[in-house]
């Protein structure tokens, strides 16, 4: 669905593993959970290795020189401490192939003693858990600006405020991407800018610690607006989406237009997607197709709806954090030329990927297909770039408004061919 992340997420669950890095109660005299032999960590290495070169959705691997970096990292692999370091060192070499969707995962055992005992009772209730800054960021101007502070994170116990620029990470210039890992127990030194103090710089000790995650229903959000149009918003491309979003359709089927929000959609799955789009369409339409390594080139088609199907205008919000699932969606809206897509470019992360297991616990996700539009367009890398580009300046964010909204209601207004 998306680039690796910077952040570790945490997963405590009894008797079951979590995904990223999950972590289980375990007796005292269990062994040290992270630690790995340099023979182990080879064998991991090597297996990575072998899973990509094989099944890498690009034969020539992007002109990369996987046999060189194999050599070239072969030696930071054996200096790894523990199975932390060599995930880091591991998600490295992937990084080089910059490519999206292709990252290691982590499966760990953690003993009580390094989980704080006010936890421990959530912990037997099989509640989720993660372990980073708790900082939410947003590329405003081009500049990170924390655009929220999970509760119980380290960062809202050192008093980071929403609107801060992100200026350094451990007295490194922030830039994003992995600089910005932690570690459980970790005190991260970060610099910030504060705009409300003509740009006070404020220096702050984060703790990367254990906090809950929010169990919650998925964000959807529909309401009509005041020209008439139809206003919907969801997170991702969840399993049900689907089948609320025709339901949402049919009952406003006469609404003029249909302004459909993916700011911050992080993707989902592709069943979903071609489900999301089929009420836009009466007939048949092809809108992608994937490309694997093998040649094949499956396409992304929907196959109309008919006499249901949607006919107002369809417009569609995005901005960077849209990716995935969500450019897809875009791009077959704007291809077809169906509907028109407001906002800033999106992420530029659209292949599929596939989930293989690796020793002592890791796993690693290859991407296995690439894909382009109709119109042959590859999204990996560039995005989907609107038909109406809108910037977001600071003063916007700091009082929460919404140009892009804003422009699809004006263009509402004044009946957008």
């Amino acid at each position: 669905m998306l680039q690796a992340s910077h952040l570790i997420c945490l997963i405590a669950l009894v008797g079951g593993m979590g995904t990223t890095v999950a972590q289980e109660i375990q007796k005292p005299t269990s062994p040290d959970p992270l630690a790995i032999s340099a023979k182990d960590r080879l064998k991991v290495f090597e297996n990575l290795w072998q899973l990509v070169n094989r099944h890498y959705f690009d034969p020539q691997l992007g002109d990369v020189n996987w046999v060189h970096l194999k050599e070239d990292y072969r030696p930071r692999v054996e200096a790894a401490k523990n199975k932390t370091e060599l995930r880091e060192v591991l998600q490295r070499i992937l990084t080089e192939l910059n490519s999206s969707h292709l990252w290691v995962n982590l499966v760990a055992k953690v003993e009580p003693e390094r989980i704080k005992k006010d936890i421990q009772r959530k912990l037997a209730r099989n509640e989720h858990f993660r372990f980073d800054t708790g900082l939410k960021l947003a590329l405003v101007e081009g500049q990170h600006v924390v655009d929220s502070v999970l509760e119980g994170s380290g960062a809202q116990l050192a008093g980071v405020k929403r609107g801060w620029i992100l200026t350094h990470w451990n007295d490194e210039p922030y830039t994003g991407g992995l600089t910005s890992g932690c570690d459980l127990g970790e005190k991260v030194r970060l610099r910030f800018n504060d705009p409300q103090w003509q740009s006070r710089e404020r220096n702050l000790e984060v703790v990367c610690k254990l906090y809950p995650v929010p169990q919650s229903q998925p964000e959807r959000i529909v309401r009509i607006l005041d020209e008439g149009a139809l206003y919907v918003r969801f997170a991702e491309f969840a399993s049900g989406t689907n089948d609320w979003l025709v339901r949402q359709l049919g009952q406003n089927h006469p609404a003029p237009a249909a302004i459909i929000d993916l700011r911050g959609n992080n993707g989902g799955l592709l069943s979903v997607v071609r489900g999301c789009l089929e009420p836009f369409f009466s007939k048949p339409e092809v809108l992608g197709e994937f490309r694997e390594r093998n040649g094949k080139e499956p396409d992304v088609r929907v196959s109309g709806s008919g006499k249901s199907a949607y006919l107002g205008r369809v417009m569609v919000l995005i901005d960077e954090r849209s990716a995935s699932a969500a450019e897809i969606f875009a791009a077959g809206i704007q291809d077809s030329g169906r509907g028109i897509v407001i906002g800033r470019r999106s992420s530029g992360a659209v292949l599929a990927s596939r989930s293989y297991g690796l020793p002592n616990g890791f796993s690693v996700s290859i991407p296995i297909r690439d894909y382009r539009t109709a119109k042959g367009m590859r999204l990996e890398g560039r995005g989907v770039i609107p038909d109406v580009p809108v910037n977001l300046t600071m003063q916007d964010f700091a009082e929460n408004r919404e140009p892009d909204l804003g422009v699809a209601r004006e263009l509402q207004r004044k009946r957008y061919p």
